[in-house]
């Protein structure tokens, strides 16, 4: 009888997964045909500080290896109790799709610049400002406010933060090498050298 209510669940299971449309996650510069020796994703929060401390450390540490060596990729994971950081999720998305990920980062740049503003605007507000943030990298208003309002969007958001919770995401930055979670309550604080000595050894084993 056990056996026979498992087979019977199994297809539910599988209906309910959110499967995304393409690889989750925004990949830093050029994309090498090669693959990259060492994998670094890094699951962040859109209007989260440790987020943006970490930001800038974190594309230096790419530019430093560049492609071939190490494959910076970033996935959005907006809080709860952060506010608009949901809604700035989807922008993300919005500008991914309309600059074929060219301009993702100048923009999460842009959101972080501004990331206090947001967190005290309502969700009108902040969607006129991401409008403004998004005019002023010369994108099309009309066009980035619909991508940003559509099912479509919301939805790939959603299954990004789903994949998030399924890999036991909790907090933001969370930092991973080759799909391993690097552990360390300060690790947001790391120093671009604090990170080249845990990636070197690793490069020098391959």
């Amino acid at each position: 009888m056990l056996v026979k209510i498992v087979l019977l669940l199994l297809p539910l299971a599988y209906e309910t997964t959110l499967v995304p449309s393409r690889p989750l996650g925004f990949i830093y510069g050029a994309q090498s045909s090669n693959v990259a020796l060492v994998e670094f994703d890094v699951y962040m929060g859109p209007l989260c500080p440790d987020s943006k401390a970490a930001f800038q450390t974190v594309l230096k540490l790419a530019d430093h290896y560049g492609p071939d060596k190490l494959r910076f990729r970033m996935h959005l994971f907006p809080l709860p109790y952060h506010r608009n950081s949901f809604l700035v999720t989807m922008g993300t998305h919005a500008v991914n799709k309309m600059t074929n990920g060219r301009m993702t980062f100048i923009w999460t740049q842009n959101i972080y610049s501004h990331f206090e503003i947001f967190k005290t605007l309502t969700k009108d507000q902040a969607i006129l400002k991401m409008v403004e943030l998004a005019t002023s990298m010369g994108l099309s208003a009309a066009e980035f406010k619909q991508m940003l309002t559509n099912s479509r969007t919301r939805h790939e958001c959603q299954v990004e933060r789903e994949h998030g919770y399924s890999r036991g995401i909790k907090a933001t930055p969370t930092f991973m090498i080759n799909d391993v979670v690097v552990a360390d309550d300060d690790q947001a604080k790391r120093s671009e050298s604090d990170w080249i000595k845990i990636i070197d050894p690793i490069l020098n084993q391959v």
